[in-house]
């Protein structure tokens, strides 16, 4: 099991991350420092063994074993989970190519096209958590400052969509089904629309129960010009289609 991020300083930076304080020196971590480029293409050139633009936080490994699960998440991610490698390996073995922690068991592709959003009622699925410091605007805070908010989006199951936040990625899976992640779009969408497209190519996507904090609420303005490109390319794209 490999964890990969991206990360827009340098490494001194990068260790003062949630992900690196929670992941270093527990799992494989690989970071694709000072970074510019979307995120599907960075997890995209791990995936591919591309690896001259990362550094590896611990022993670095040339090559992918067969059998290896490429955890792709964003780097203000704590890792709380003690079960990681368990719960992952265990729906790998189920035949599940592409895990997270919240998704979608439909959608109704509009706009906004965030994933919650195109959800109807009851499609939600997962679990996470949000450090109250940074807690959603629309959600008043905990009380206690130091605690992280749980927000349960519904029964964990077999979805079409995942939140990019944390998308597990069975290797051998996806390498047969010629899959990589979605490379129209750079930091946003690019998760949904890599995981409708892993599902027209009969992937199998699901939720799981992997424990993390995210140290972000997620995008706050819809109006970003980037957010905006991204979304005319999404709708475009994926509109017109039954999900």
């Amino acid at each position: 099991m490999r964890f990969v991020t991206a990360h827009r300083g340098d490494l001194a930076s990068f260790q003062k991350t949630p992900l690196f304080t929670s992941v270093a020196g527990r799992h494989e971590l690989y970071a694709c420092l000072n970074n510019k480029d979307g995120l599907p293409h960075v997890y995209n050139r791990f995936l591919n063994e591309d690896f001259n633009s990362f550094t590896a936080c611990g022993e670095f490994k040339q090559t992918h074993a067969p059998d290896d699960i490429i955890v792709c998440l964003h780097d203000d991610v704590e890792v709380v989970a003690s079960n990681v490698d368990e719960e992952l390996n265990r729906w790998a073995q189920e035949g599940f190519a592409i895990l997270g922690v919240v998704g979608s068991r439909h959608v109704t592709v509009k706009e906004p096209a965030l994933w919650h959003m195109m959800s109807p009622p009851g499609a939600p699925s997962g679990v996470s958590l949000f450090h109250n410091a940074v807690h959603p605007p629309d959600r008043p805070p905990y009380p206690d400052p130091d605690q992280p908010r749980p927000f349960n989006f519904g029964p964990l199951g077999e979805v079409i969509m995942l939140d990019g936040v944390f998308m597990a990625v069975v290797k051998d899976l996806v390498d047969k089904a010629n899959w990589r992640f979605d490379e129209d779009y750079d930091f946003h969408l690019y998760d949904i629309a890599s995981c409708l497209k892993a599902n027209m190519a009969g992937l199998r996507l699901r939720t799981v129960f992997v424990p993390i904090v995210h140290y972000s609420p997620g995008i706050g303005d819809l109006a970003d010009p980037v957010f905006q490109r991204n979304q005319r390319t999404f709708l475009a794209n994926f509109q017109n289609r039954p999900h």
